[in-house]
């Protein structure tokens, strides 16, 4: 126990008095993170590369003992492979992080040497062979081994870089992680787990002293990505020296807030279109500050989540199958309750996703484009002629095989139709246009067909044409405003 107690202080001073410093030359150097990007939240430029210091306080302690002749030192130096693994690929984050801090690179960049990392963890024998079953024996990945590890190596390393969007918030979920991984390396035996858990705590802990809110320094993505890749590598470890039938469940748990907030992010991202990799401001952090709360209440409340589900991953070593269970059940409804408060179970967002997700299934996302043209188009259409004139000139690229349009403004017809090669359509749908604005009236009716049946473009297509048929009705009223004073229309184009 003492080499533990020596390996957290010495890992804290080191972290302390090296974030201080880091501090200081960056701000000499101009090295700061810029608030001008409106996802970020801090006002004032802050200085990065505290992942240096969070690093180097990590490692010192722990390469100290290669000259120390103890059980500890004797057991971490036992695998040499492992720990080549373990200090090549944390090394390499690190180097990545700070290329990334000062420069900047691309997604493509990032994740080629995140996978480059992960296949030196892999070959050094950091793997995920196989998952318990608790209806029997285990399920064996066999050749799938390789890519179930890159996988989570890859996708740990980026929730912690997605999580770092607060002050002490990456750090402090790190922190909790950390701390379990100690007692879970003390409960198994397993010294080197519980070494790493300890100097890793220490290490922290120096640093958060200057990144807590007020932060006067950020890790960066030197320290983000240092950190995600050993949590990833010694929740592997933790799965190893588990005897409870969901030892795998532990690390998830663990991790669960950095692992919720990713797989909701690329949810997000998918279902509306984007890049997995695109960033944006509805991560959990954002969306607790949306809910009235200050940076430090929500940075307080993300490290209760963590330390509950810390607590929770815990008890498994403990348990057998059924109470497995109740536990699992349990933090399950706890983070049902959770995702209600946050958002990320709001029906109606969700049934929006849903929509859009179900446009993109039926490969309707080029008729979302096309809309969003058509829209512009009529919007700067100068008569109302041009304007029906627009919407015929769309209709192929709107993937309409029927056009037709009747209009009636305060007295005066206009008509289109349409008709695409191949005959009659199985489908169509008519909007009602009956509109009144000050002394313009307009009656009459847009109608599309589609040679595909009712039950294929009911939900596809519908949030495409309400939204034209809207356009169509602004336009047109501001366009007969401009030959009728007397009308004020409240919708500008």
């Amino acid at each position: 126990m003492n080499t533990y107690v020596v390996a957290f202080l010495l890992s804290a001073v080191v972290s302390l008095l090296l974030t201080r410093q880091i501090r200081d030359l960056a701000i000499a150097r101009g090295l700061v993170d810029s608030p001008a990007d409106p996802r970020k939240v801090h006002v004032t430029p802050i200085p990065r590369l505290g992942g240096i210091a969070i690093a180097i306080g990590f490692v010192l302690p722990l390469m100290g003992l290669a000259v120390v002749d103890n059980a500890v030192a004797q057991a971490f130096w036992d695998t040499p492979s492992n720990v080549f693994g373990f200090f090549g690929g944390s090394a390499m984050m690190v180097g990545l992080g700070v290329v990334d801090d000062l420069r900047g690179l691309n997604a493509v960049q990032k994740l080629t040497v995140q996978l480059l990392a992960a296949l030196l963890a892999w070959a050094t024998g950091f793997r995920i062979t196989e998952i318990a079953n608790p209806f029997g024996d285990p399920l064996q990945f066999g050749l799938f081994s390789l890519p179930v590890t890159l996988l989570w190596i890859v996708g740990i390393t980026n929730a912690m870089n997605l999580l770092d969007g607060l002050d002490g918030l990456a750090g402090g979920v790190a922190f909790f992680t950390a701390l379990l991984l100690f007692m879970m390396g003390v409960n198994s035996g397993y010294l080197p787990l519980a070494l790493i858990g300890a100097a890793l705590s220490g290490a922290l802990v120096g640093f958060l002293r200057y990144n807590f809110n007020p932060a006067s320094i950020f890790m960066g993505d030197s320290g983000s990505l240092f950190l995600g890749y050993v949590l990833a590598v010694t929740g592997i470890w933790t799965s190893h020296k588990s005897t409870t039938v969901v030892s795998m469940a532990i690390p998830v748990l663990a991790l669960g807030v950095p692992i919720a907030d990713t797989f909701m992010a690329i949810f997000r991202r998918f279902i509306r279109g984007r890049p997995v990799f695109s960033a944006d401001r509805e991560h959990i952090h954002h969306r607790l500050l949306d809910l009235g709360m200050s940076q430090r209440q929500a940075v307080v409340a993300i490290y209760g989540a963590s330390s509950a589900l810390a607590a929770g991953a815990m008890t498994l070593v403990y348990a057998n199958g059924p109470q497995a269970a109740m536990i699992l059940s349990a933090l399950g409804v706890g983070a049902l309750v959770v995702g209600r408060q946050v958002g990320w179970l709001d029906i109606k967002a969700l049934n929006q996703s849903w929509r859009f997700g179900r446009m993109r299934l039926y490969g309707a996302m080029g008729r979302v484009e096309a809309a969003r043209v058509s829209a512009e188009r009529i919007r700067a259409a100068a008569s109302i002629d041009e304007v029906l004139a627009v919407l015929e000139d769309m209709a192929p690229a709107l993937k309409v095989q029927e056009l037709h349009i009747d209009l009636l403004v305060n007295g005066r017809p206009y008509s289109r139709r349409w008709l695409a090669e191949g005959g009659a359509t199985l489908s169509s749908r008519s909007y009602p246009l009956a509109w009144e604005l000050g002394s313009v009236t307009i009656q009459g009716t847009l109608q599309w067909g589609w040679h595909a049946p009712e039950s294929l473009i009911q939900i596809p297509e519908e949030p495409c044409f309400d939204f034209l048929s809207l356009v169509l009705r602004d336009r047109v009223l501001i366009l007969e405003h401009a030959g009728n004073p007397s009308a004020e229309p409240t919708i500008q184009p």
